[in-house]
């Protein structure tokens, strides 16, 4: 088992690292990150590594980093620490540094391997898909499967494959999963979405028909049909579905809500997407969808005003409003105001390129 940590270290150290090349590391991968770390930051004296998995789940990454690295230094937790440390560097896309924080917290870990370092693995293993070293990746769920055989290193792996473009390996590992775990709806929703992302909705889709077999009682899972049948992209089905179970949970309302903005209803979509923050506030992204509905429209004050709220209640996915918000000044030809918002957006995330030129368009613009 010892073995294992030994592997990850040797992948890291592996060559030079390159520019990243698509999204961020997932919202809910931080947030959850956060959630599975501080368990217990409701105790009255919290710890630093309680506070920066606080900060994590909140999405304050800058704060987050501090508590740890502080944490780290007393000889806190320490491999917690390390792990903290690039997870939120990791939310602002430093994935170098990542890198760097979990082959420290490798180090520091004990003589077996357990569940943390493998969890560590899988964070670095998504550091260098980011940054573009696929072979590395590849090396390193390769020498995960070796030793462990869960699921999620399959599906990872299968996604590498799946970005060099060898769908048969791909497939091979994408098969062997939905063998073991045949009735999990959110599985085959996973693989079309990794597919998708590598401009292969058409394989993608092959698992999702799949899925429409598991119970073929029309009374039950309508969520989960739901879902496939969105992803499907056939919209009346989903919603004939949804609606059969609306307002039984707020998964179904979001569902709806992404329904019949495909079904060109815009308006009650954003009316649905109200409904879901009434049950869960904490989603930056469902105030930028609602956002983006508006500015499609026209409507940039309502967005501004939805963004600006989503920026002061949500817990995570704030990068994305942040940005939005910033658009939002430059349609309404605010550029002074855009530029200082912009400034603010970089010392956050030093790393979007996208936005380090949009800068300089900026100062072009401000008076």
């Amino acid at each position: 088992m010892r073995a294992v940590i030994v592997c990850c270290l040797a992948v890291l150290s592996l060559g030079g690292c390159g520019k990243k090349t698509d999204q961020t590391v997932s919202d809910a991968d931080v947030q959850q990150a956060g959630e599975d770390s501080g368990k217990e930051t409701g105790k009255a004296n919290k710890s630093l590594t309680d506070q920066g998995s606080a900060y994590l789940e909140q999405g304050e990454f800058d704060e987050a980093i501090s508590c740890f690295e502080q944490a780290a230094a007393e000889k806190e937790n320490t491999e917690e620490s390390y792990r903290g440390i690039g997870i939120a560097k990791m939310g602002r896309e430093d994935y170098e540094g990542a890198l760097e924080a979990f082959d420290q917290a490798l180090k520091e870990a004990g003589a077996e391997a357990g569940t943390l370092e493998y969890d560590i693995c899988y964070y670095k293993a998504s550091c260098m898909v980011r940054l573009g070293r696929l072979n590395d990746a590849l090396e390193l769920y390769n020498n995960l499967a070796a030793y462990k055989t869960e699921l999620k290193t399959y599906v990872g792996r299968g996604a590498v494959y799946a970005k060099m473009g060898n769908m048969d390996m791909a497939r091979e590992d994408f098969d062997r999963v939905i063998s073991k775990d045949s009735k999990n709806y959110e599985q085959y929703i996973e693989i079309f979405r990794i597919l998708d992302s590598e401009g292969r909705k058409d394989i993608g889709q092959e698992y999702l028909k799949q899925a429409l077999t598991i119970d073929k009682d029309k009374d039950k899972n309508n969520l989960e049909k739901g879902k496939i049948y969105y992803y499907l992209e056939q919209y009346d089905k989903a919603r004939s579905e949804l609606e059969k179970i609306k307002g039984t949970d707020a998964q179904v309302t979001l569902y709806l809500a992404k329904t019949y903005e495909k079904l060109g209803d815009a308006a009650y979509a954003q009316t649905l997407y109200r409904e879901y923050l009434e049950d869960d506030s904490s989603d930056g992204n469902i105030y930028n969808m609602i956002a983006v509905s508006q500015m499609n429209a026209g409507d940039y004050q309502e967005a501004l005003s939805t963004l600006q709220e989503g920026i002061e209640k949500a817990e995570y996915g704030k990068q994305n409003l942040f940005r939005n918000e910033i658009a939002v000044y430059e349609y309404l030809l605010d550029f002074d105001t855009a530029l200082e918002k912009m400034e603010v957006y970089l010392a956050s995330w030093p790393e979007d390129e996208e936005a380090a030129r949009e800068y300089i368009f900026l100062q072009s613009r401000s008076k």
